[in-house]
């Protein structure tokens, strides 16, 4: 069996508008392969849980003895204007193991509480459930949405 090595094409897998897989290695081989094609391609993850991360804004903030949200990161840095793409990482970690699949929702509203933007998903797109973490994992959590065009005010 000979095989080719070609180059990688960015062709990552994305979930909820961001990289969860990006393309390292990209092999091409004479016949096709047990998966259905002759083309097979590496990916590595962005793996969710980390040890000790640099986190812009620390919080130590306990959610009923079970998770603690460590802080957040928010880009952009300065102004959030109608139509521009928000990214809040939040950092949790589990304080207990846990037999539930909690949800984040993620809202940016006014003072009447009426919602521009939100992102509603399980930790990182599902790829980190609740109920795998185990005390003292420290879970990097990205959401990303858009804040509504018709939004009148830039909020800092």
């Amino acid at each position: 069996m000979s095989l080719e090595i070609l180059p990688v094409v960015s062709r990552a897998r994305e979930s909820a508008n961001r990289q969860v897989l990006t393309p390292v290695h990209a092999v091409r081989l004479v016949r096709n392969t047990i998966a259905g094609g002759e083309e097979m391609v590496v990916y590595l993850p962005r793996w969710p849980y980390v040890t000790a991360p640099f986190i812009a804004h620390p919080l130590e903030a306990d959610l009923g003895g079970r998770i603690r949200l460590r802080g957040f990161d928010l880009s952009p840095k300065a102004e959030i204007a109608p139509g521009s793409e928000v990214r809040l990482t939040l950092y949790w970690e589990s304080l207990t193991a846990m037999e539930t699949d909690y949800k984040v929702f993620v809202h940016l509203s006014d003072e009447a509480e009426q919602i521009w933007g939100q992102h509603d998903a399980h930790p990182v797109d599902a790829l980190a459930p609740t109920s795998f973490w185990q005390p003292g994992d420290v879970v990097r959590d990205e959401h990303v949405f858009v804040v509504a065009p018709d939004h009148a005010a830039t909020t800092r």
